[in-house]
C-alpha cells in the first residue's frame, strides 16, 4: 500500500504484525517499496521507540537525499492504515455473512451518517453507525420516514465501498483533530513564553525547548490518537499513563466502561491543553 499524496511512489508491502508484542507503539515488520518495488524494509520493536528504516545500498545510490525526512513516520503511519483495513475486511466478511446466511439488513441512517462525518455524534467509533435488522420489513417499519441507504444482498459491494470510504474519511477527520491538538499544544507553549510580537520580539520563545514532561504527555496523547485511528486495542501501560495524568490535573474517571474515543477526549480536553 502507498500514499501518494505525502511521499510519492513510497508504499509498505509484506506487512507483519504481533499485536501481543504492541504496548505503547504497533510491533511490526514490513517491507518498504518505491514506485512498487522493493527497496528496504522497516521495523518498529512495540515499546515506544522510533520506527526504523533501512533501504537497500542500491536504492540509496539513487536517492537524493539518500532517506527522505519523514519516511519513517510515514511508514508507520501506512503500516497502520493497513492494519485497520485488514480489520474493515473482516468485518465486512462478519457482515456478508449476517446477509447471506442469517437473512440480516444493515442500514445507514442519512442524519446519522452526516452528524458521524461533521464530527458532531457518533464518534464512540472509527466507523459510522451502521444498523443491523433482522429483516427487510423490520428496518423498513423502524425507518419509515427516514432517509437511510439499504445494504443486502444485492448490494454487498456498495457495503464495502462505503465501509471503506468512511474509513479515509475518519482518518481525515482524526488528522484534522490531530492538527488541532498540536496547534494547541503550540499555542499553550508560546502563552507560557510571553510571546505577543514578532520573531524578533520573540527569539527567546524558538529557543526554548518544551519539558521532557511536556513531551511525555504530548506523546501519550499522539499514541492514543494513533490507537483510535487504526482501530488497535489500546496498550494497558498507555491507558494507566492516560489515566494517571488525568488524576493529576484532578479528572478523576472510572475506566470501567470509558471507550478510547472518550480517554482520548478528556485526555485532550484535560491534559494537554492544561500545561504546568
Amino acid at each position: 500500500m502507498n500514499d501518494k499524496p505525502n511521499f510519492p511512489g513510497w508504499g509498505v508491502n509484506r506487512v507483519k504484525v504481533d499485536l501481543e508484542s504492541s504496548e505503547e507503539t504497533l510491533c511490526f515488520r514490513a517491507g518498504v517499496t518505491l514506485d512498487g518495488k522493493l527497496v528496504g524494509h522497516a521495523f518498529n520493536e512495540g515499546h515506544g521507540g522510533p520506527t526504523h528504516v533501512t533501504l537497500t545500498e542500491a536504492a540509496l545510490k539513487k536517492l537524493n537525499p539518500p532517506l527522505p525526512a519523514g519516511l519513517a513516520d510515514h511508514v508507520e503511519r501506512l503500516v497502520e492504515n493497513e492494519v485497520a483495513l485488514k480489520d474493515l475486511a473482516r468485518t465486512h466478511k462478519r457482515w456478508m455473512k449476517e446477509i447471506m446466511v442469517n437473512g440480516r439488513v444493515f442500514i445507514l441512517n442519512h442524519a446519522e451518517r452526516d452528524a458521524w462525518e461533521a464530527g458532531t455524534d457518533h464518534q464512540e467509533s472509527a466507523m459510522p453507525p451502521f444498523r443491523a435488522y433482522s429483516s427487510h420489513e423490520a428496518a423498513i417499519k423502524a425507518l419509515a420516514g427516514v432517509e437511510h441507504v439499504l445494504y443486502d444482498e444485492r448490494n454487498l459491494n456498495a457495503l464495502w465501498q462505503d465501509m471503506l470510504d468512511a474509513h479515509y474519511k475518519w482518518k481525515a477527520l482524526d488528522d484534522a483533530r490531530a492538527a488541532k491538538m498540536l496547534k494547541e499544544y503550540e499555542a499553550k507553549l508560546k502563552a507560557r513564553s510571553g510571546d505577543t510580537g514578532g520573531p524578533e520580539e520573540n527569539a527567546d520563545y524558538f529557543r526554548k525547548k518544551p519539558t521532557a514532561e511536556e513531551v511525555h504527555r504530548l506523546e501519550i496523547g499522539k499514541i492514543l490518537q494513533r490507537h483510535l485511528a487504526a482501530n488497535l486495542p489500546l496498550p494497558a501501560t498507555v491507558r494507566l499513563e492516560a489515566l494517571k495524568l488525568l488524576s493529576e490535573a484532578c479528572v478523576i474517571i472510572d475506566d470501567e466502561d470509558l471507550s478510547p474515543a472518550a480517554l482520548l477526549a478528556y485526555y485532550v480536553q484535560y491534559v494537554v491543553p492544561d500545561l504546568p
